[in-house]
């Protein structure tokens, strides 16, 4: 699981995710590369806490970044002192159709969308002072540190998002048909990403269709 950085890597990932064949679930054969769109939902009861917003969601990034001034020279600059991710599989529903996500081995491409800052560990709020003892920064020197900045980004329950990647079918355990009874010889999709069929995720509003 990897979260996709840098202007050039964006872009090189919204042409693979633009030029990927658009197929909905119900039309999908297996083992074939796809784009696909549909909405994040829960797989059983797993989902996650954001660290610092507190959103349900089913990945999130953080980045623990101080904003720094040279005691001699004065100069600023930028210090990336942790980065922290997390994610659990999930489904994802297209047009009443679901398929179960995979995301250890996947690409995932989500800005930051929310900000939070400090001056050092002394005014931290909860959440942020609980990012900075779970990666050891309680202690470091904070002598030049002019702010701290707290970013996240997350994949939230029911957001719209796009999977790029290939398939397989497995049996359904959660198939319920319209009589009521649960029907054993149902399938449903697992994407998980393979060195033939990398698995991409994607939130952008630029790569979903």
């Amino acid at each position: 699981m990897s979260l996709i950085g840098g202007w050039l890597e964006f872009r090189r990932l919204r042409k693979q995710i633009r030029q990927a064949p658009a197929y909905h679930l119900v039309d999908l054969p297996e083992d074939t590369l796809a784009r696909i769109t549909g909405r994040a939902r829960p797989l059983g009861q797993r989902a996650l806490a954001a660290p610092l917003s507190g959103r349900t969601c089913v990945y999130y990034s953080v980045s623990v970044v101080a904003r720094t001034a040279g005691v001699t020279t004065g100069a600023r600059s930028l210090q990336l002192l942790a980065t922290e991710q997390e994610a659990v599989a999930f489904m994802l529903e297209d047009q009443g159709m679901r398929a179960v996500i995979d995301p250890r081995n996947a690409q995932i491409s989500t800005p930051y969308d929310y900000e939070s800052r400090s001056r050092a560990v002394f005014d931290a709020s909860t959440e942020q002072r609980e990012l900075l003892v779970r990666h050891e920064l309680v202690n470091r020197n904070w002598f030049d540190t002019i702010e701290v900045l707290y970013r996240e980004a997350v994949i939230e329950l029911d957001e719209e998002i796009v999977i790029v990647g290939g398939g397989t079918r497995e049996p359904d355990p959660d198939a319920i048909p319209r009589g009521g009874y649960r029907d054993g010889g149902a399938t449903r999709f697992r994407f998980t990403g393979t060195d033939r069929l990398p698995l991409v995720i994607s939130d952008e509003p630029d790569t979903i269709a």
